[in-house]
């Protein structure tokens, strides 16, 4: 299901190569007639050239997706007497199946989000999203027996070995032979083949020594970014939220969390270690002396390990209803390392689309040397860390390498964030942070829950330029003064705002929907009436749906913006799945919005995307 829901300029000479070869790709269904090499990943045709014929490896075998009108229909099926009984409304679903074609005449105005999201209770929209959850996963679940059966006639040599079937995505990781993967890279449903490192691990980077008990503890990481604001004036304390934490190694210790709605799912406690506590601790700590972000929200946590344990901890927080899952741990593979698309973010990628969840991930603690390949998802948010005065810490990673999707999103404090359990400095601390700001504005607004894409555009354009973003750093700016800074390489869009972000809904700053098969562009007449001295933030987002991360295989969108009296701002950083600009307006009036599918994209996907503004 998907929902509702920069890089410098290539010459014309290259670029026009580029399309060429692409195109060659395409016949006039859309389908393609891959070669080998197109279907086998980068990391592993390297692995496979140092290889002996009879040596196993493992891989991570994608398909072609599902069909995602056949799971409408069985969710509505399945909902047929909450339907009838009033529990749950055909718009509802609607809103969650945004990308088929018979909805096209329905939302043409796209007005049909927000005449609908204002009446939708959190309880509706879970119930919505357990079906759809339930659904997906018997469906893929018969899906991939099937495809296996197919492997398993086409191999004929040698039966595949399975290391895991997926029941969340059209994915089967198996151990096979170099032959065998190159007679796989020939069939029509294969899409996409990757290495998999059984032996890499997840790693998480904070000090290991416990707090005393009768030190002050300074919370003013919460003030800076709001979040304090939103709990304790608005009341947002994530009072029926569900939240999801992904360890890498040890759980949280449950003897920091006596008044909280903390559960241990799966995975081990070690009394010498305080990563998991941190990190929990800052969303829903609630003692004496100390106070987390969102401190009535249920919390679920578990630990992933390897690679091959992401279905059981993933699958364990879908089937506890979480809609926003914080993992402030990373994976270094071995054949991916940093600035790469690997497996595990395809399957975040999917996960995000398909099951109303929004990840959040940390971007790790390297500086320059990049973002790891398990964190590398498009429709996650990548948080990277500050200080509380908005200046980026020495080791926050960040992608500083042309032609791959610009991380971290979004900043937020994580130097020094105090709790009784500690203190913690790190992108672990920042993520925690911008999951309990989702948490807060799904519990004001519950129609946003799981949408990912939404939630991203609304948190970039909301966030706020620290006068620590400098020119230098700029991926895309749409003038000469340093607050025109739209996405920064190391800050991406800016420092995280709750309040900002809560304004931003309230007024209905932004659109949500779908640009579909052979829709060009999308056009909007907003009309600001004060916009003139302010600062004017504009960022769109969209779905990395199921394919390679190939240039001509992810939709790419440009954004223009165009004043009441013709001065245009365009972003169009083709590698990524947002683009932002920003500006100090000098004229109130109709400011005309155009989002347009590049030429060269894959025009024949329906693509989920959602804009927004904000005035600051």
């Amino acid at each position: 299901m998907r929902k509702k829901k920069l890089f410098s300029k290539l010459s014309c000479v290259l670029l026009v190569c580029s399309l060429l070869l692409s195109s060659a790709l395409f016949n006039v269904n859309g389908s393609t007639e891959e070669t080998n090499d197109t279907k086998i990943d980068c990391g592993l045709q390297l692995l496979l050239e140092k290889t002996n014929d009879n040596d196993k490896i493992s891989v991570s075998v994608w398909f072609e997706d599902i069909d995602h009108n056949d799971v409408k229909q069985k969710v509505i099926n399945f909902l047929k007497n909450d339907i009838i009984n009033g529990i749950v409304t055909k718009d509802t679903i609607e809103m969650s199946f945004m990308d088929n074609e018979n909805l096209n005449t329905k939302i043409s105005n796209y007005s049909f989000i927000n005449e609908i999201s204002s009446n939708i209770s959190f309880e509706e929209i879970s119930t919505v999203i357990s079906a759809v959850r339930k659904i997906y996963k018997n469906v893929l679940s018969e899906y991939n027996k099937r495809m296996y059966n197919n492997l398993v006639c086409k191999l004929e040599s040698e039966k595949p070995e399975i290391i895991m079937m997926s029941k969340y995505a059209p994915n089967i990781d198996l151990r096979l032979k170099k032959e065998q993967i190159y007679k796989l890279s020939e069939l029509s449903c294969v899409n996409q083949i990757y290495y998999l490192d059984e032996n890499a691990k997840f790693i998480e980077d904070v000090s290991d020594e416990e707090d005393e008990e009768d030190l002050p503890i300074d919370t003013s990481y919460f003030d800076v970014t709001e979040i304090s604001n939103a709990r304790d004036n608005f009341g947002l304390t994530g009072n029926g939220m569900k939240v999801g934490m992904i360890e890498a190694e040890y759980l949280p210790l449950t003897r920091y969390f006596p008044n909280s709605k903390l559960t241990n799912i799966r995975g081990t406690v070690d009394r010498g270690k305080f990563h998991g506590t941190r990190v929990a601790l800052v969303m829903v700590g609630n003692d004496d002396r100390y106070i987390g972000a969102i401190p009535d929200a249920e919390l679920y946590c578990t630990i992933i390990g390897s690679i091959d344990s992401r279905e059981g901890a993933i699958g364990e927080l879908l089937s506890r209803n979480v809609t926003v899952i914080n993992m402030s741990c990373s994976m270094i593979d071995s054949e991916y390392g940093y600035n790469s698309y690997g497996t595990l973010s395809r399957y975040i990628d999917y996960i995000s689309c398909n099951y109303d969840v929004t990840f959040v991930m940390s971007s790790g603690n390297t500086q320059d040397r990049g973002v790891s390949s398990s964190n590398m998802a498009y429709n996650a948010i990548i948080v990277g860390n500050c200080d509380n005065n908005g200046e980026l810490e020495m080791d926050s990673s960040y992608v500083n390498v042309r032609d791959k999707a610009y991380k971290p999103d979004i900043v937020a404090p994580g130097v020094n964030v105090n709790t009784t359990g500690g203190a913690m400095t790190g992108t672990s601390a920042s993520a925690p942070m911008v999951t309990s700001a989702i948490a807060q504005l799904t519990q004001a607004f519950p129609s946003i829950a799981g949408k990912s894409e939404l939630i991203k555009s609304i948190l970039m354009s909301s966030s706020t330029i620290t006068e620590y973003m400098d020119l230098n750093d700029v991926i895309t700016m749409t003038g000469s003064k340093a607050n025109s800074i739209s996405l920064s390489k190391e800050f991406g869009s800016g420092l995280l705002n709750v309040i900002n972000a809560y304004n931003l809904i309230s007024n209905n700053y932004y659109i949500s929907g779908t640009m579909y098969k052979g829709c060009p562009q999308i056009c909007k007449s907003i009309n600001i009436n004060n916009a003139a001295g302010k600062l004017l933030r504009f960022s769109l987002s969209w779905n990395k749906i199921n394919t390679e991360d190939t240039s001509y295989k992810l939709d790419s969108i440009t954004l223009e913006v165009i004043s009441p009296s013709g001065q245009k701002y365009k972003s169009d950083y083709l590698f990524d799945n947002k683009q932002m600009i920003t500006f100090n307006a000098t004229e109130n009036g109709v400011y005309k919005v155009n989002i347009l599918k590049n030429y060269y994209s894959l025009s024949y996907q329906s693509t989920d995307y959602a804009f927004s503004y904000s005035l600051q």
